[in-house]
């Protein structure tokens, strides 16, 4: 986020009289839908703690817990992929604690159209 003013647009050219109009036009419409390919929710300190986002083609949903500064994450990771071949789907949940992977969900179609699941236990040492 820069702290420079906007650079002019198109609304620049408009009377100021229909600014108010086209600012409450804008508001309207965020007010029903965002587009975007990140969305990054932050605490009153700046910290990220949940980030939607796409990469590629694979959804990814992050919960995080207010944790100090220097710890690990700890929270939980929700993802939609396509492992490179919308053939073979997959959808899973990772959990964290500390900065470590301490188990998931993991869902996923193989190509010949048969869903498979699998349970993942790692402890924190």
């Amino acid at each position: 986020m820069s702290n420079q003013p906007p650079a002019p647009g198109p609304a620049d050219s408009w009377p100021p009289t229909g600014r108010p109009a086209a600012a409450e036009a804008a508001l309207v419409a965020l007010s029903q839908e965002v587009r975007t390919r990140r969305l990054v929710v932050v605490d009153d300190r700046d910290r990220e703690r949940i980030v939607a986002e796409l990469v590629g083609d694979d959804a990814f949903l992050r919960l995080e817990l207010l944790r100090p500064e220097g710890e690990g994450t700890t929270g939980l990771v929700l993802s939609v992929t396509t492992g490179g071949d919308v053939d073979s789907p997959g959808v899973g949940v990772e959990f964290w604690a500390d900065g470590d992977a301490i188990g998931g969900i993991d869902a996923w179609r193989t190509p010949d159209g048969r869903w498979h699941s699998e349970v993942q236990t790692n402890p924190p040492s």
